[in-house]
């Protein structure tokens, strides 16, 4: 239930609760009125009546009074009846009875309620007569439709009320889908709420929180992008010095820490351009099998590798350089947690995805002893490792998978993991085969 609708249901309840203290405290008023006021009045007016019309009863004057006070009056005296309007009657259809819609002080009055001929009077008892005053109607016949007008009032005051509702909170459906969209990582989207109410200054200061966001991340690349660059000049150096070393064990060491070193710049480098949206794709048809063949003979030509299932899919829009990097870090990371005996299975397949879209799977699959799930959600992270003690034989510092993940993401498509302890782990890379969400097109 939106927060219009219970807004409404709070006002008809207050409504309600007003309206009943309301009629309550008016209806005691009222009757106390009635009781030191209205009813002597009531009961003098009587009495003067009857005076009036004699006793014993004066038919003539009884009628001139009926007239005049425009009253329903009947006698009854001596056996004999009368009525103003001239309708025949018999004693025995005055009926004494309690109706339900006459209000309660009536009763009070020293007047007995009874009924004739289907209609209400008020009886005065004389020694040997009985006068009946006719009570107007105090309800709507069921054939007044005049209670349809007030109805018709108060379903249009509850549509304008819900719709000036609506338009006060409309800016809500605006911030939580701005709020989405910032926490989604799209900190370029503003809130557009054109207010000066406080959900109008609550929109600007989610603005200006994302724009402070987005300076402090470009600033934090803007700093990586120096510290890389900067720091291949002295693994250059270092490198032309190992040269002029004799060759041996702790010059192999030194050699594989400064490559590790190189990986990891180029790494932290693409990392950054591919979180620049305005970083293009140098995008060409490839064909899936091709392009996994050459990435194998490529780095892994002496590795127990098994490519299966890509012959029938057909060349889609790629960039060759950056999904070269994906497979690489896949594969590379598969054959580190699989023994030697037990191949990495190396698959591509297409199929029909969300919104009837044909979709292209590349997927890497290991026998290795798993991930614990508790590090799934976290895997793509950048500096995230399962292995927090970051030992040599399984290297990386954490920016492999998250370079995957970027770069699976400029092509529009995702990077999905899924692992179970002691069964391996299963990394399908998805990219939708028309190219929708590839950075650029």
């Amino acid at each position: 239930m939106g927060l219009g609708a219970k807004l409404i249901i709070v006002f008809i309840l207050s409504a309600l609760v007003l309206v009943t203290l309301i009629g309550f405290g008016v209806r005691q008023t009222v009757d106390r009125h009635f009781e030191h006021h209205v009813r002597p009045h009531i009961i003098t007016y009587f009495d003067y009546v009857q005076k009036d019309i004699g006793s014993p009863p004066n038919f003539r004057k009884a009628e001139r009074l009926a007239k005049r006070l425009r009253l329903q009056i009947a006698i009854i005296h001596a056996g004999n009846t009368w009525h103003s309007d001239g309708v025949p009657f018999k004693e025995s259809e005055v009926v004494p009875r309690k109706a339900r819609h006459i209000p309660p002080r009536l009763h009070r009055l020293p007047l007995q309620l009874v009924s004739l001929q289907g209609k209400e009077y008020l009886m005065m008892l004389q020694r040997h007569s009985k006068i009946l005053f006719g009570i107007p109607e105090l309800r709507p016949r069921k054939t007044d439709q005049r209670w349809m007008v007030p109805m018709l009032i108060i379903i249009m005051m509850l549509m304008i009320i819900y719709a000036a509702i609506q338009y006060l909170f409309s800016p809500i459906r605006h911030l939580e889908q701005g709020v989405k969209r910032i926490g989604q990582g799209d900190l370029a989207y503003r809130i557009d709420v054109e207010r000066g109410d406080e959900l109008g200054r609550l929109a600007h200061s989610i603005n200006s929180m994302a724009s402070d966001i987005q300076h402090m991340l470009d600033a934090k690349r803007q700093m990586l992008l120096a510290i890389s660059h900067e720091l291949r000049t002295p693994i250059t150096r270092a490198k032309v010095a190992m040269s002029l070393i004799e060759a041996g064990p702790p010059l192999d060491s030194i050699g594989q820490d400064l490559d590790e070193m190189v990986v990891l710049i180029e790494r932290i480098l693409e990392s950054e351009r591919l979180s620049s949206k305005h970083e293009p794709l140098n995008l060409e048809l490839i064909r899936p099998y091709s392009l996994i063949g050459d990435v194998v003979q490529e780095y892994f030509p002496h590795s127990n590798i098994c490519i299966s299932g890509c012959d029938g899919v057909a060349a889609l829009m790629l960039d060759r350089q950056r999904m070269s990097i994906l497979l690489k870090n896949l594969i590379d990371n598969a054959l580190k947690y699989t023994e030697s005996r037990q191949p990495v299975d190396v698959c591509c397949f297409e199929d029909i995805g969300q919104n009837n879209k044909h979709v292209v799977h590349f997927v890497v699959k290991d026998c290795g002893v798993g991930i614990a799930a508790n590090h799934l959600a976290h895997l793509t992270e950048p500096f995230y490792r399962a292995d927090p003690s970051r030992q040599r034989k399984t290297g990386g510092v954490g920016l492999g998978l998250y370079l995957c993940k970027m770069i699976a993401e400029s092509h529009g498509g995702q990077l999905l993991i899924s692992s179970e302890l002691g069964h391996g782990t299963t990394a399908t890379a998805s990219f939708p085969r028309d190219g929708s969400g590839i950075r650029g097109v």
